[in-house]
């Protein structure tokens, strides 16, 4: 089984939806211009200006936007506008295996580890996990442009991603197929349908705006579900503003993620730059990866 990114051609489309948070058309039409400028033809999604309440439209809308943009021919990627909540909810109503088959390359974060692990049931789905749309033409952007762009027009020099400096948790040495995202997503979809298996795979989470006395409550939803049981390794991201409220006494997220680690018992490394948090890196998941917990490096390997 061969798992790699596929890589856009200039020319090539990108659909962009909607799934889950509203989002601002001028938002929407700086990032579009930034992907203009890569070479490749960003696509307005028919519904991506819908906005009800906390959602970019309907559950019908938004899932018939991301079942034609996987379903347009010659279409090279489907990018989220942006995170947010909503793309659990739309789940029920896609053929997931027949957007899979598709293999389409699918981009977001966030909101996006949903419809990430749902295309990877049957077989690890390569995507990247990395800003959306509505982020790319910010005033003062605080993703990290240049991995994005490699990532998706096939840059990385021979096709590894490589990065280093990472907090060792527990050593060791891994090659595996990464999977994972967002750990709010992750735990939702535990005990559904549509959860992936993360049995000989690596494990990435990251989070934002959790105290750590939620952080310990999901993991241990996923403890017990059995999520993470057979699991080869775990990175973990750098958990942005995830701190407790003023004046409770909390351990930190830092010494919640850490112990749930080394309860594992596998390799694992805390800091990882990507998902939420100010120069995220873009990152493939759903492909393999060797991770030297040791001296906290991860290759990433897109090709």
């Amino acid at each position: 089984m061969t798992l790699f990114i596929p890589a856009l051609r200039p020319g090539d489309s990108i659909q962009v939806v909607a799934p889950a948070g509203p989002v601002h058309g001028e938002a929407i039409q700086r990032g579009m211009a930034v992907l203009s400028g890569w070479g490749v033809n960003p696509v307005a999604a028919r519904h991506l200006l819908e906005r009800q309440g906390y959602l970019a439209g309907s559950d019908a809308e938004r899932a018939a936007d991301l079942s034609a943009a996987f379903a347009i021919a010659g279409a090279g990627a489907v990018a989220y506008a942006r995170g947010g909540y909503g793309t659990t909810r739309l789940l029920p109503l896609l053929d997931l295996p027949g957007l899979a088959a598709r293999r389409r390359l699918l981009v977001g974060y966030s909101d996006a580890t949903a419809m990430g692990l749902a295309l990877s049931l049957d077989r690890p789905q390569p995507h990247l996990y990395g800003p959306g749309v509505a982020d790319l033409g910010a005033d003062i952007p605080d993703y990290d442009a240049a991995s994005l762009q490699a990532g998706l027009l096939g840059l990385h020099p021979v096709g590894v991603q490589t990065i280093s400096e990472l907090q060792t948790i527990r050593p060791g040495r891994v090659r595996g197929v990464v999977m994972g995202g967002c750990l709010s997503l992750v735990a939702a979809l535990a005990g559904t349908p549509f959860m992936a298996s993360f049995r000989g795979r690596i494990l990435f989470l990251e989070d934002v705006n959790e105290e750590p006395y939620r952080l310990d409550r999901m993991l241990t939803q996923l403890s017990l579900a059995g999520v993470v049981k057979g699991l080869r390794a775990l990175i973990l991201g750098r958990f942005t503003r995830c701190v407790p409220r003023p004046g409770v006494d909390s351990p930190s997220a830092q010494e919640v993620l850490k112990a749930w680690a080394r309860h594992l018992d596998v390799p694992a490394v805390w800091g990882l730059p990507a998902g939420h948090g100010p120069g995220r890196v873009t990152i493939p998941l759903g492909v393999e990866a060797d991770l030297d917990a040791g001296s906290g490096t991860v290759a990433f390997h897109h090709q």
